[in-house]
């Protein structure tokens, strides 16, 4: 096997198995992710930019509507709480 093709099959290889340690890491559930708990500093970067930027991918086709202080509005949706 030529030097270079080993080089591209070791990092596939490499990249896989860090790929299903990750997977088998989340799946497990053993790192809290609750608001009541403190996170390393990167993975609280980490949750804080995912849900800020989900957030607002999802949020930019919003349009608030004109009648939005109404007591009828305001009621139907204290009906969801």
């Amino acid at each position: 096997m030529s030097r270079s093709k080993t080089i591209v099959t070791t990092a596939i290889t490499t990249l896989l198995a860090i790929a299903i340690l990750v997977i088998a890491f989340v799946w497990s559930g053993l790192y809290p992710v609750g608001a009541g708990s403190s996170h390393y500093a990167p993975i609280g970067w980490l949750l804080e930019t995912t849900r800020t930027r989900s957030v607002a991918v999802r949020a930019s086709d919003l349009v608030v509507p004109e009648d939005i202080d109404s007591p009828e509005r305001i009621a139907a949706g204290a009906g969801h709480y």
